[in-house]
């Protein structure tokens, strides 16, 4: 696998993310794509974001994952969590690697939304949103980094910048 690292504009901040793209892959092939959120309390190098990115990336899907608006290398207010704005960071991100040229075009957004609104008891939408859906694939990544941060908030450990 490839990295690139990226920015890319929400409401005016330039968020900083990692595109994973599979090693090998011809110029002219597209691959579907997974968006890694890194949830509460933790960023774009969190293990709770590089695990996941991992095995979407071994299984050769393209992946994005980055910093939400005031964590990691992220412009904005460091310590502000407002999830309306993490959804709107959210969908800037899934519009950026919607548009990246090793994502398949065919690939829809709308599954994504879908994803997104089977799971809606989480109060961020969904930590992975699927440009092909694959529910079980961002259920599972959902749990396993909503738990991790959970047990990171209770063993009282900060994380950098976020």
């Amino acid at each position: 696998m490839t990295e690139q690292a990226v920015t890319f504009p929400s409401a005016g901040l330039k968020l900083s993310g990692v595109v994973h793209v599979p090693r090998g892959l011809k110029p002219s092939e597209r691959r579907g794509a997974f968006l890694v959120l890194h949830g509460f309390g933790s960023n774009k190098t969190s293990s709770n974001t590089m695990a996941p990115t991992k095995v979407l990336s071994d299984l050769g899907y393209v992946v994005l994952r980055f910093d939400m608006r005031g964590c990691g290398d992220s412009e904005g207010e460091f310590g502000r969590v407002i999830c309306l704005e993490q959804v709107e960071d959210t969908r800037s991100a899934l519009t950026f690697l919607a548009q990246h040229p090793a994502v398949d075009p065919s690939a829809s957004a709308s599954s994504a939304r879908a994803s997104a609104a089977r799971s809606q008891s989480t109060p961020v939408a969904s930590t992975s949103a699927s440009l092909r859906s694959s529910p079980t694939a961002a259920g599972a990544t959902a749990s396993a980094s909503s738990a991790a941060s959970t047990r990171a908030r209770r063993r009282g450990r900060a994380s950098p910048k976020c």
